[in-house]
């Protein structure tokens, strides 16, 4: 299911208005929680935060023009910029009501009423540009996606996030003039290298990787989807590119606008990014194509060079590289107050201390925090909000 997606996803043979049609058509047929309507878009994120449709959709389901447009007017009616960040900026799997709960946002949970669905599932590919491609099915009843699902299906939502960028920002795409590194798998030679891809060791790696990801293209194993990263080096999207008769791989630079500071390096700059935008250590190793250790270790250098200890320190010294989300009003004076502690970088001992709790207490209260507000960790809370 999930090589036959990314075979796809990958494919530059086509126009952007098939591959929407065609991944779209993927989608419907793998999503495991198959809807009364169905619909795939690529869209934009505009200075005014409104969605737009710059290639039109596909409805595997003959979805109309009126209804998938209504949807769209609604949405862009309704939800403020931050919404649209919120919900539509980020690389996730959820269901509407899902997403809206752990956003607090329930009061917007009738907006699917007004184009006569309850709920949808949406699978999310969104980039730092504002770019993305979602997929959504419509329910006529509340639903939710499994934690094991909506991990699944990251993973491929990661991989068309990378592809999604490209293609919205080429079209046509001349990937030999953009491309930094050109290998011709025929030969075995690398044809040109540009930047970075130059050095023997660096192209030595996306020879390599070229070589795994054909390998992943063949395995009949599912969970080969994650050893498939969606980048390589954290530096560059690998695709294949058919010329007349001979296929060749290039290396489309990926480059995130981190501002840079205290002399990162480039994969520094990137790990801290991704932190930023409320990703996880493992997730981060994934859409970097380095390991987990590799992203410790890029961590540990990171808080050495800004002088912190933890990374939700260094995260709370860098946070002003991305816009942060105001605290739910909904939260007690209590929650915000804990919170507070969070990113103050104070211990569960030390909050306990401070609010006469017991240390069991706060850590309960911390679980119910995570919980309303949809994060995992001390660093994503930090990472996505503004105190």
């Amino acid at each position: 299911m999930s090589v036959e997606i990314l075979n796809v996803a990958y494919d530059t043979d086509t126009t952007r208005r098939e591959w929407i049609e065609n991944i779209s058509n993927l989608y419907a047929q793998y999503l495991p929680y198959p809807g009364c309507q169905r619909a795939g878009l690529a869209y934009t994120i505009n200075d005014a935060g409104e969605l737009e449709l710059p290639d039109g959709f596909h409805s595997p389901d003959n979805m109309s023009d009126e209804r998938v447009m209504g949807i769209l007017g609604a949405f862009n009616a309704v939800l403020d910029q931050q919404d649209v960040k919120n919900l539509f900026n980020a690389i996730t799997c959820a269901s509407f009501s899902q997403r809206l709960g752990e956003l607090k946002a329930k009061h917007l949970i009738n907006l699917t009423a007004s184009f006569g669905a309850q709920d949808s599932i949406t699978v999310a590919s969104c980039n730092f540009d504002g770019t993305g491609f979602m997929f959504s099915s419509f329910h006529d009843k509340f639903v939710r996606v499994s934690k094991v699902h909506r991990r699944e299906w990251m993973y491929v939502a990661a991989h068309v996030a990378a592809i999604t960028r490209i293609r919205m920002a080429h079209e046509p795409a001349d990937y030999f003039a953009l491309a930094e590194w050109i290998y011709d798998k025929k030969t075995g030679r690398v044809i040109d290298a540009k930047s970075e891809a130059k050095d023997k060791e660096v192209s030595g790696r996306l020879i390599q990787a070229t070589k795994t990801l054909d390998r992943n293209r063949v395995d009949k194993d599912e969970t080969v989807i994650t050893k498939w990263q969606a980048l390589t080096e954290g530096r560059w999207t690998l695709l294949d590119v058919i010329d007349g008769p001979q296929n060749y791989v290039v290396a489309m630079p990926n480059d995130p606008p981190v501002r840079e500071a205290v002399a990162m390096t480039t994969k520094q700059s990137q790990v801290l990014w991704f932190l930023l935008q409320g990703h996880s250590q493992a997730f981060v190793a994934y859409e970097l194509g380095i390991s987990p250790i590799a992203v410790s270790r890029l961590l540990t250098a990171l808080r050495k060079k800004f002088g912190v200890k933890t990374t939700v320190e260094l995260l709370r010294l860098t946070r002003g590289v991305l816009p942060q989300t105001p605290i739910p009003p909904a939260l007690t004076d209590a929650q915000k107050d804990l919170m507070e502690g969070i990113a103050n970088g104070f211990s569960d001992s030390e909050i306990a201390k401070r609010r006469n709790r017991s240390v069991k207490t706060v850590r309960n209260q911390i679980q119910t925090i995570y919980r309303l507000l949809g994060v995992n960790s001390r660093a994503e809370l930090v990472a996505k909000f503004a105190f």
